[in-house]
């Protein structure tokens, strides 16, 4: 009996290679975005805890020099979380575009899966009508070997 060949074997052979590598891409992406997300929450909770000292050293009493550094202290980590959220958000479009391009490669291969069982079955189908027409063809040729060997024996 014949193999069955996959005509786009080539094809699915490179999506499958292009699947691992997209997962590897955005597995990569998502723990960048895990990452610029922790540094954005340790910025706010900073901020937000030095703030509240700030506010506890001005009710007890602090000179005004030390609370205008406090400010501009604070005006810095704001900008930094500021850049951090700007770093999330650019993390995130990274990972949803990795996410979609490793969609399109399970899209794709899921086609290339698809026609792969149309052929499958094409070519089954197509060895069973090959098996149905030899067995037929020796049915006839034993059947007329019969008839012959009828012919030929005068008894």
């Amino acid at each position: 009996m014949k193999r069955f060949a996959f005509s786009m074997q080539a094809l699915y052979d490179v999506k499958l290679a292009s699947e691992k590598q997209a997962q590897g891409a955005y597995a990569a992406a998502r723990n960048a975005l895990d990452q610029a997300e922790e540094l954005a929450q340790a910025c706010l909770a900073k901020l937000q805890n030095d703030e509240l000292r700030l506010e506890e050293k001005a009710r007890a009493g602090m000179p005004a020099s030390d609370f205008q550094n406090y400010q501009a202290y604070l005006k810095l980590l704001r900008q930094k979380h500021t850049e951090l959220q700007a770093d999330v958000e650019k993390a995130r479009e990274a990972m949803l575009q990795r996410q979609q391009e490793l969609q399109e490669i399970y899209r794709d291969k899921k086609a290339l899966e698809r026609l792969r069982e149309e052929q499958y079955q094409a070519f089954m189908q197509e060895q069973l009508a090959k098996e149905a027409r030899e067995t037929e063809d020796l049915l006839v040729f034993g059947m007329m070997g019969k008839m012959q060997e009828a012919r030929n024996d005068p008894a």
